[in-house]
């Protein structure tokens, strides 16, 4: 089976274009389990497995090469067409898992997860899991993100919702977030990347200044009294001007039953939804 597939694999002359990026993350991953697996192999079958899985991460690599290049250089728009190009389907699939999209972003954006231990987060606060990517591409199409429009993402982590809609849209974003190792990887990025209008803010989201914010993203950073304390600044802030809120996952049944929010789009379940306010 091994070495039908390898065969295959070696014959392929697209396989290792910009365009074969989605096909060669699937021929890794089978790789990787054939390599981990305990079935009897010979030695030469693992010597071309180890040889083609080289193979396979350089073309990788030299793809997320250039296109971080041309994102230095301002090349949104094709940037934006690739990554639509490589969603598995047109509408977002529901639900919180993971797929290839957001492996293609992790080799994009190069994030280096911190290796020190993170102090413990409050009770109320939720352990950080970034926002699926499809969903991320969902939010930025949806509300229709300007450069005009400042993006506040509460319970940042890495960045990657802020450094998406920053890079896709050109919009400022703010990414609030109290873990500082998180921090640190997040503005690392954004500097690797030229993306100035993508800062983000070690602090408490009770704390900070939400004035200038004019979209407002939660992906159930906080709950409990928490959430309640942040919808209410939010409430605040909407009797001044106009804002918009975009969420997902438990927090949006607690954002839709606040009286001074109108939902914009159909709330389903697992998908992003939209409200506004003011």
């Amino acid at each position: 089976m091994l070495d039908g597939f390898l065969a295959e694999l070696e014959i392929d002359s697209n396989l290792f274009g910009r365009e074969g990026l989605r096909r060669r993350i699937d021929a890794l991953d089978r790789l990787d389990f054939f390599l981990g697996s305990a079935g009897p192999r010979s030695g030469v079958a693992v010597r071309r497995a180890v040889t083609m899985r080289a193979r396979l991460d350089a073309a990788n690599a030299a793809v997320y090469d250039t296109i971080r290049e041309e994102i230095r250089h301002g090349f949104v728009a094709d940037v934006w067409q690739w990554l639509r190009g490589q969603r598995e389907t047109e509408l977002p699939r529901p639900g919180l898992s993971y797929d290839s999209l957001d492996e293609i972003v992790s080799g994009l954006l190069q994030l280096h997860v911190p290796e020190m231990e993170l102090p413990e987060l409050a009770e109320e606060m939720v352990f950080y899991q970034p926002t699926p990517v499809r969903h991320i591409l969902d939010l930025i199409e949806r509300l229709g993100l300007q450069e005009t429009d400042c993006l506040v993402d509460f319970g940042a982590g890495m960045g990657h919702v802020s450094l998406l809609a920053s890079m896709l849209s050109g919009c400022q974003s703010f990414g609030i977030e109290v873990q500082a190792a998180y921090v640190a990887a997040a503005r690392q990025c954004a500097v690797g990347l030229g993306l100035g209008r993508a800062r983000f803010l070690e602090q408490d989201a009770r704390e900070a200044d939400l004035s200038w914010g004019t979209v407002f993203y939660l992906y159930t950073p906080f709950r409990g009294t928490m959430l309640a304390d942040v919808l209410q600044r939010l409430g605040e802030e909407s009797r001044r001007r106009p804002i918009r809120i975009a969420s997902l996952g438990p927090c949006t049944s607690e954002i839709a039953a606040q009286r001074w929010v109108r939902s914009v789009s159909t709330m389903e379940e697992g998908r992003v939804s939209l409200f506004e306010a003011g």
